[in-house]
């Protein structure tokens, strides 16, 4: 018998039924484009570091975990601590510009040109004193709120706004200006409402050591409003995303989301997203996003776990979409590009840019996704994987063809394999 293209692994089928090409098992050998059979290149071990996990790399840098120390690549075979970490758990990443974003559900930062640092700034934990004085406010109450501000220029949430009436109008004296003990930030803005006004306007800057300050003004000059009353620093999470303008922090059911273009604020009491069951999975695409909740091993009602396609820009315009009543292994996708799953004249057809496709695993199968919804099972039909608590997945361009690669933890059943009888 000649087989001239292996069509790699079945294991939904009896040996003797198999197709040719099948194959019952393949141990350390590849399977290109054409369906050649090759020999799997060996490996070669680049660091030696027992609890070694969460590799990440992107254009500007490659980071890992060692355990609770998180650590980024000098050269090939030296990696600096940058971080010790709380959990040993599994990290999140995600690259906006030339910042990393990460979470492991307990800790979270962000890595700016090589050093972590804090991700969103922590508000004030209450408003400065104010006291009446002289100045050329007219009378009536006033609110005011204190914000600090990093060296970057990014500027924090404050909470609920202070007040003071000036009966007789003049100015006001604040002392007690909280100084933060954020390395990062070098100044705080007091911003004070009109007479009787709800709106709040720049009205004082400060250094961050500054502990009081005087406005005697006549609020003629306060122009900028404050816009981020009410927003605080993201949650920790499993899974960190951007998608629009929009940075997404899963922790457990419920999604988080920030300001538009402005990752590092939240308001968490009512920007949100809720889901059925822990989220496993969520990664945009050019026109919305796949979510995927975890499944519960062995539950073949599928009670609570799901696949949803979320078609549109952003939260308020997403129309929700439920794909399978099953969900995928946390860890296992992949944003990559579609083009690498199309056969040469799809891909022509459909044009090679900006056409991006996500890869997953679930107890049922490989599952591609691509824009508009477009999803499918790769393997269900010739392919039972197991159940596992979490994986790790990617895809590599390797000999000539691509790899999506895949590990699994906690493995458990399969799920339809073929059992003889």
């Amino acid at each position: 018998m000649e087989i001239k293209r292996f069509l790699g692994i079945r294991n939904t089928t009896s040996p003797e039924r198999l197709k040719v090409g099948e194959m019952q098992a393949g141990t350390n050998v590849d399977t290109d484009n054409t369906g050649r059979l090759l020999s799997r290149d060996g490996t070669t071990l680049v660091v030696d570091a027992a609890g070694a996990h969460s590799l990440y790399a992107n254009h500007v840098l490659a980071v890992m975990a060692v355990g609770t120390s998180l650590r980024m690549r000098r050269s090939a075979t030296v990696w600096d601590e940058i971080a010790t970490l709380t959990t040993s758990d599994p990290i999140s990443y995600e690259t906006v510009l030339d910042t990393v974003y990460f979470s492991n559900g307990t800790d979270k930062g962000r890595i700016v040109r090589g050093e972590v640092r804090e991700w969103g700034i922590t508000p004030p934990v209450s408003q400065p004193q104010a006291t009446a004085t002289t100045g050329s406010l007219p009378p009536g109450n006033y609110m005011y709120a204190l914000t600090f501000v990093r060296s970057d220029g990014h500027e924090s949430g404050t909470g609920l706004a202070g007040s003071i009436d000036l009966p007789n109008g003049g100015g006001i004296a604040f002392s007690d200006i909280e100084i933060s003990t954020n390395p990062e930030i070098n100044g705080k803005i007091v911003y004070i409402s009109g007479s009787n006004g709800e709106v709040l306007f720049k009205a004082l800057e400060l250094p961050n050591t500054q502990p009081q300050a005087t406005y005697s003004g006549s609020g003629l000059d306060m122009a900028i409003p404050l816009i981020t009353q009410f927003a605080g620093p993201p949650p920790a999470g499993s899974i960190v995303r951007s998608y629009n303008g929009l940075m997404y922090v899963a922790t457990g059911n419920v999604v988080y989301y920030s300001e538009p273009y402005a990752m590092e604020l939240f308001h968490r009491d009512t920007d949100y997203l809720q889901f059925t069951a822990p989220v496993a999975m969520f990664e945009g695409v050019n026109d919305g996003v796949y979510v995927a909740t975890v499944d519960s091993p062995g539950d073949e009602q599928e009670s609570s776990a799901g696949t949803w396609f979320l078609s549109g820009p952003g939260p308020g315009k997403f129309q929700s979409v439920k794909m399978f009543d099953y969900g995928a292994i946390p860890g296992s996708s992949v944003l990559t590009q579609a083009a690498f799953f199309e056969t040469q004249p799809q891909a022509e057809a459909e044009g090679q840019q900006g056409r991006p496709a996500v890869i997953w695993v679930t107890r049922h199968g490989v599952v591609l996704a691509r824009d508009g919804g477009n999803i499918q099972n790769l393997t269900e039909a010739v392919y039972s994987f197991p159940s596992a608590a979490s994986a790790a997945g990617m895809v590599r361009q390797h000999r000539g063809y691509v790899n999506y690669v895949v590990t699994l933890q906690g493995v458990g059943s399969a799920n339809n394999k073929y059992v003889g009888g």
